[in-house]
């Protein structure tokens, strides 16, 4: 699965994004940053991806300075918010949960180049995400805390009825759970339990088809 790079906009696949990316960054902020023109700060490159679902994935760029708290904002908000469900960081075997005050720990005080850790948004129907620090980095100060480097392209599902790729799913159906548009009485057919009140769009984020989650 490919994704673009959003500093020189070339395409790679995901495995030679992160190398990509720490070649680019490199590149790319030398010239950015000029002497006495502009303040360096520091970055966390952070590659995340689905635990179950790995076509899935973002590489970040993070403040420092950032919370905990801000990255799991950022993470609902682009791939898994549905319903307010609790959350929690695991790094080196230390829990940071939505609704505990250690959310509120700085990036830069918990995580290092090369640490592995993870995350768990929703502890039913659970979406994990698996994370890496590619490298860390100063760069040219920016506004936002969290910032996209790049991001998978839309994986292409087929219809489970046709060869159309599909528009929606529906997690309750055990057989044939991906739509397209000209094969919704199909969904009938199956005789889904919760009818097409269960249909959800197909999205670009490993929750796809989870709870009552429709993208971000």
């Amino acid at each position: 699965m490919k994704g673009k790079c959003k500093i020189c906009a070339n395409e790679y696949t995901q495995s030679g994004m992160s190398r990509h990316l720490k070649s680019c960054l490199n590149k790319n902020y030398e010239k950015i940053i000029e002497e006495g023109q502009s303040q360096e700060i520091k970055y966390y490159h952070i590659y995340v991806k689905g635990t179950n679902w790995s076509d899935y994935w973002l590489q970040l760029q993070v403040k420092a300075d950032a919370k905990l708290s801000d990255f799991d904002k950022f993470l609902r908000d682009i791939w898994l918010e549905c319903c307010n469900h609790l959350s929690e960081f695991e790094i080196n075997e230390q829990h940071f949960t939505f609704s505990g005050l250690n959310m509120n720990h700085k990036i830069k005080d918990v995580l290092r180049e090369k640490t592995k850790f993870s995350y768990i948004y929703d502890f039913g129907s659970y979406t994990k995400l698996d994370l890496n620090v590619v490298n860390v980095f100063k760069a040219e100060e920016r506004e936002e805390k969290i910032s996209v480097l790049t991001r998978n392209h839309q994986p292409e599902i087929k219809c489970s009825h046709c060869d159309n790729l599909a528009e929606f799913v529906c997690s309750s159906c055990y057989n044939g759970g991906w739509y397209c548009s000209d094969c919704l009485d199909k969904h009938e057919e199956n005789d889904c339990m919760r009818g097409t009140d269960n249909l959800l769009p197909v999205v670009n984020s490993p929750r796809v088809g989870v709870c009552a989650y429709s993208g971000s």
